[in-house]
């Protein structure tokens, strides 16, 4: 599977696959992705397949 696909069908932060992609690690979620906002708002979540 590539990478972008993979990116693509991720639960994890966005903006936290992306960093550590380029290299840089973080430990933090930054609660701003559309799948951290996920993430917060687990009503959503029957809605959704993960």
């Amino acid at each position: 599977m590539s990478k972008m696909t993979n990116y693509c069908n991720t639960s994890m932060c966005l903006r936290k696959v992306l960093l550590e992609y380029f290299g840089e690690k973080t430990t933090s979620q930054c609660n701003n992705c559309g799948n951290c906002d996920v993430n917060k708002n687990a009503s959503w979540r029957k809605f959704l397949k993960f």
